[in-house]
């Protein structure tokens, strides 16, 4: 479904008078490039005509959410858009869901939070901001793309210091002053890069990928001022490391495999079967999850023996997986923005209450639609 679509079918499907409205803060100019977010909270029965996307019990088809982190501090953020109008943020405090929409942005993308103050995150397609006020302002970062700036990727930061970020064409950026500033590194591919991991502030890895043209794993010791490739035609489509020698990642003729040598080498752990596995999240050297689309493997011996959970309540196809311990984890579904949360390792799933969801489609129906005083202009 393209985009004209899904606005279409949510424009159309539902009538009702909204109830609740955003508090519209002031966005300041283009100059600074930085943007304030729209705070959702009740407010008294506004006069504008009636929201097409306001009814309660009607659908969130519209609302996405494309990404899954955690901060020091024990909350749970997703990203994603609203209605491809808005990006759309969420924190889970560990007993409600605080949604943020974001003028300027269609869509989070990648997110990465160090604390609750502190956090990145990929927006649009060329777009790196940062906040250090929990997401009541993001800062574009000045990250010099170029006259013809490649789509951005991946993010990933290994402490408030040191973070990286990746794109086409072999793009990699690295800080190491909290994003102060950002300087280009060389990666050693023109392949597009998609993925990067770290295990400290030295020690990364990055996937590339290109249609038509091939993959690669590259990797780096000295935090990205030199990358070399270490498997020139990588079938790995995701991985990640527990330190500077032990991995496992999904391989997309091989099923799970494992290195014990920083990458260099691949080992079978278990093979591939109808189910196509895509997502991949270890806690430490012994216990992690895979999950595909109507199968979810638990290990507890480093990949030893993968169990397959009943997984009751997952969504078919989540986007994004984690869990910040042995019993509590949770997945973002794509379509209708759910937020699912486990606790007892992956057995049984249960969504997050949802009420938020009809809030925000009738706040960005209402910024977009209407020049009110509400109004994002």
């Amino acid at each position: 479904m393209n985009r004209t679509s899904v606005l279409l079918l949510v424009t159309c499907c539902l009538t009702s008078t909204p109830n609740w409205t955003i508090d519209a803060q002031t966005t300041k100019g283009r100059a600074d490039r930085t943007i304030t977010r729209n705070t959702i909270g009740p407010k008294r029965r506004s006069r504008a005509k009636t929201s097409a996307l306001s009814d309660r019990g009607g659908s969130t088809v519209g609302l996405d959410l494309h990404c899954l982190t955690k901060d020091a501090d024990d909350n749970i953020w997703a990203g994603g858009s609203a209605f491809l109008q808005r990006g759309l943020l969420l924190r889970f405090d560990g007993k409600r869901i605080h949604p943020t929409l974001i003028p300027e942005t269609w869509g989070v993308r990648k997110l990465s939070f160090i604390s609750r103050d502190h956090g990145w995150m990929i927006a649009d397609r060329h777009d790196l901001y940062g906040t250090s006020d929990g997401g009541l302002s993001w800062q574009k970062a000045d990250l010099d793309l170029g006259p013809n700036p490649p789509n951005l990727e991946t993010l990933f930061f290994s402490d408030a210091e040191h973070g990286w970020v990746g794109g086409w064409r072999g793009t990699i950026y690295h800080t190491n002053d909290g994003g102060l500033s950002w300087r280009r590194q060389e990666s050693s591919t023109n392949l597009d890069i998609n993925r990067l991991t770290f295990v400290n502030h030295l020690q990364g890895w990055a996937g590339a990928w290109k249609f038509g043209e091939g993959s690669a794993l590259i990797t780096t010791s000295d935090g990205g001022s030199t990358w070399k490739t270490i498997l020139p035609d990588s079938m790995l489509y995701n991985f990640t490391f527990v330190d500077d020698f032990e991995g496992w990642a999904l391989d997309e003729e091989r099923g799970i495999v494992h290195t014990v040598d920083g990458g260099e080498t691949w080992n079978v752990q278990r093979q591939p079967n109808a189910t196509m596995l895509r997502l991949l999240f270890f806690l430490n050297k012994r216990e992690g999850w895979v999950i595909g689309a109507d199968a979810l493997l638990h290990t507890v011996d480093g990949g030893q023996i993968w169990k397959r959970l009943n997984n009751e309540g997952l969504p078919f196809n989540p986007e994004d997986i984690l869990f910040t311990d042995s019993v509590h984890g949770w997945a973002a579904e794509t379509f209708g923005a759910n937020l699912f949360r486990t606790n007892d390792a992956g057995i049984t799933w249960e969504p997050i209450s949802a009420g938020w969801q009809h809030k925000v489609a009738d706040e960005v129906h209402q910024t977009v639609s209407y020049r009110g005083k509400n109004a994002i202009k």
